[in-house]
């Protein structure tokens, strides 16, 4: 089972076959009393109209230090797909006492906040290559000279 975000699995990416276990995480700020996954496996955008629902299933409640509150995890799975599928996701959970449901957040670097995650499942492994290379990572800020000097340039 591929579990994503390094719930444990191991795995890096899901496989053909393997069932896709998610997980969201809710704070105790706000109570919320369900939660439900969205997904396609045909590219489309996981709307209402066109995506399979699953219900998350509450799993635990922890107290988290570094937030300093409850959070509660919440669990489903979707099933194994083929190779060659894109699975889109949203998943969203409702506010206790409501009928407002709240997109998760995708973790990104954007300026504009995205709800939808997705998952290319692809039985292709790394390259034949890439178990023999041997690959550099230089880090150009290192190399930068003290404040108070300037870069040297060129004689052109």
């Amino acid at each position: 089972m591929f579990s994503p975000a390094g719930s444990g699995s191991g795995a890096a990416r899901p496989r053909p076959g393997d069932a896709i276990r998610l997980t969201l995480e809710t704070s105790s700020v706000c109570p919320f009393d369900a939660a439900r996954c969205l997904y396609t496996t045909d590219d489309s955008d996981p709307d209402d109209a066109r995506a399979t629902s699953i219900e998350l299933t509450p799993s635990d409640v922890e107290w988290d230090g570094v937030l300093w509150q409850y959070v509660r995890r919440w669990t489903c799975v979707i099933p194994a797909q083929p190779a060659g599928t894109m699975i889109r996701y949203r998943l969203s959970a409702r506010v206790a006492t409501s009928d407002e449901w709240v997109d998760a957040p995708a973790r990104t670097a954007s300026e504009h906040p995205a709800s939808d995650h997705a998952l290319w499942i692809d039985g292709d492994g790394p390259p034949a290559w890439s178990s023999t290379a041997i690959l550099y990572h230089i880090f150009l800020d290192r190399f930068s000279p003290s404040p108070r000097a300037r870069w040297k340039r060129p004689k052109s």
